[in-house]
């Protein structure tokens, strides 16, 4: 994926963060589905331009008091040298938030003038994609010289491989999707694709589906700050496409999800072939499903349009999907609400028989995601999250079975206060309405947050953790198989609707009107993500405290029996130790050496 400067900076010349996430966020989708993912950058120079001109004027100021010569505006080089690192250091925060490695990689066109340089990029790029990490490429702008046209030249003498030459990153993520066999080159815009002429303002653009060189197309001038334009990216793209890659799309970077749509075979962007492909033109839905039929079983493309289709058609004239979808679960609670407290503790427990009725189903896909987070080397402790065994299948129905003997929670008055003869004001629980949690990778969590909900009369939008997708798809079908079931239709299986893309969660932050609550539950950086993003209220929560205290009148034998459960017992779970305190007295006595060495022994 080739990201341009007109992509990654707003018309100022800043960067823009807003489009960096998402472009990161998809991205880390990607690599995390098990895709190979290589992203070509640039942003250089918008970032150190902006750190430039803010030492400019500074030194503009102190000249006009010292009556000096006002310093010479800073070169493309220049800025370059001084944004690379900004750049760099950008993405590897938010690739960390997706828990993914990134490594920078600058190139000049003169490294691709040498064999031994060739080879040893492409077994640079290779190790580190066998190793899970996405390389970050850009050209290294600080002393690149700007080549005027991205064409293959002959080797010197005595060489035998053909090199290249470029003249931007179009040409560059041409080069490396050519030198690493890529399935896909996705170069990223800021218009939609190739335009068949340049429109008048206000009038909607004529986006060519299918580009060939054959294809009448007037290209304007160039739109955005970047080095190369329309004309350089379709140079590029052709020059791919003849060497083989397997698809080559240009479309725009400003929306949200075009690499996710792209990789789901949807019409996105324009398609560029060659004339010879033979049996005509193909459309690019039919590349997209060809190609999709190549990757492997555990990389499931996930799409917003796709998640609303699985549970129902889209709205006529256009209407947002998310909004669609959570007016499914409004409409659903209303249903819900219906119900008496017998009923719904009814349809609790027929859940929770349905749930130990297919737990070998459960099982199956949870032992996938378990392999899958093996094969992505997890962590330990989140890995050990993913874990759903038996075991715990049976507390997580009892835990559902207990909710469903409680007495009904609705309904219930808490206080009446009598205002005037013939008018009494009553508080009484009703249910909330819809409900939107956002949960880590833990897939337990899913049927307790159901049931929960469903108890409670309120409809829900759930979005798990990646990781546990299989584990989350299964819970969910199991549930709602339960409810259209044991309601007889009564109740919609929207009523616990399940999403599975980041991108349709940032579009259901929005919908303050068709949304009640929004309850992240994860550490302090997603609930303060949530909370900035959404106008609709939120239920957060501060980071826990996870100490034990051995207070010097302690039972010391007690002490690490408790101390070694809390830590041992469940290490994955967000409340086990992660502290132990003792009194000064125990540091003195040598007590504590004994918690240490008996902690040591626990493993």
């Amino acid at each position: 994926v080739k990201v341009g400067t007109s992509t990654v900076s707003r018309a100022d010349g800043t960067v823009s963060l807003g489009r960096i996430g998402h472009i990161v966020e998809q991205l880390s989708e990607l690599h995390l589905q098990g895709r190979d993912v290589i992203l070509v950058s640039s942003g250089a120079v918008g970032v150190g331009r902006t750190k430039l001109r803010k030492q400019q004027l500074f030194s503009r100021s102190v000249q006009s008091h010292l009556g000096g010569e006002a310093p010479d505006p800073p070169s493309l080089n220049a800025c370059a040298a001084a944004g690379q690192s900004g750049v760099m250091g950008l993405y590897e925060q938010l690739f960390g938030q997706y828990d993914v490695l990134c490594a920078q990689v600058l190139v000049s066109p003169s490294d691709f003038q040498h064999d031994a340089k060739v080879d040893q990029l492409k077994t640079s790029l290779e190790w580190l994609l066998g190793h899970h990490t996405i390389p970050v490429l850009n050209e290294n702008d600080a002393i690149s010289s700007h080549r005027t046209a991205m064409q293959p030249s002959e080797g010197e003498e005595g060489g035998s491989q053909k090199r290249f030459t470029f003249k931007d990153n179009d040409g560059l993520a041409a080069i490396l999707a050519q030198m690493l066999e890529a399935d896909v080159l996705c170069l990223l815009s800021d218009v939609e694709g190739i335009y068949r002429r340049m429109p008048a303002p206000g009038e909607k653009p004529d986006v060519v589906d299918v580009y060939s060189s054959s294809t009448d197309v007037t290209i304007g001038t160039k739109s955005g700050p970047g080095r190369g334009g329309m004309g350089a990216k379709i140079e590029a793209a052709m020059e791919a496409i003849r060497s083989g890659v397997g698809c080559v799309v240009i479309a725009s970077g400003l929306a949200n999800d075009t690499i996710t749509q792209l990789i789901a075979g949807e019409r996105v962007g324009t398609l560029l072939i060659v004339d010879d492909v033979g049996g005509g033109l193909p459309s690019s839905e039919s590349v997209g499903r060809e190609l999709l039929a190549n990757q492997p079983e555990s990389s499931t493309p996930v799409l917003l349009e796709n998640a609303v289709k699985a549970d129902g058609p889209t709205a006529a004239g256009g209407e947002d999907p998310a909004a669609v979808r959570a007016k499914k679960v409004r409409a659903a609670s209303r249903q819900l609400q219906k119900l008496s407290g017998a009923e719904r503790s009814a349809l609790l427990n027929a859940i929770g028989d349905a749930l130990l009725a297919r737990a070998d189903e459960i099982m199956r896909a949870n032992e996938t995601d378990v392999k899958n987070a093996a094969a992505a080397q997890m962590a330990g402790p989140l890995a050990a999250r993913l874990n759903l065994p038996p075991k715990k299948l049976q507390t997580v129905v009892d835990g559902i079975r207990a909710l469903a003997n409680k007495p009904n929670p609705l309904g219930r008055v808490l206080a009446r206060t009598k205002l005037a003869e013939g008018l009494e004001l009553a508080q009484e629980t009703v249910a909330i309405g819809v409900l939107l949690i956002i949960f880590e990778s833990r897939p337990d969590v899913l049927p307790q947050v159901s049931a929960l909900s469903i108890v409670t009369g309120n409809g829900l939008l759930l979005k798990g953790g990646r990781e546990a997708l299989h584990t989350n798809r299964k819970l969910h079908e199991i549930i709602t198989d339960a409810v259209a079931e044991h309601t007889q239709g009564a109740v919609d299986k929207a009523i616990v609707s399940l999403l599975e893309s980041r991108t349709e969660v940032s579009g259901l932050l929005k919908l303050h009107k068709d949304i009640d609550l929004v309850i992240p539950r994860g550490g302090a950086e997603l609930v303060q993500h949530v909370m900035q993003s959404s106008s609709i209220p939120v239920l957060g929560h501060a980071d826990g405290i996870c100490h034990v205290f051995v207070d010097t009148l302690a039972d010391m034998s007690k002490a690490k029996r408790v101390l070694i459960d809390a830590k041992t017992d469940y290490p994955a779970a967000c409340n086990a130790a992660e502290t132990c305190l003792v009194h000064a007295d125990l540091l003195a006595d040598g007590r504590a050496a004994e918690l240490v060495n008996a902690l040591k022994a626990a493993g």
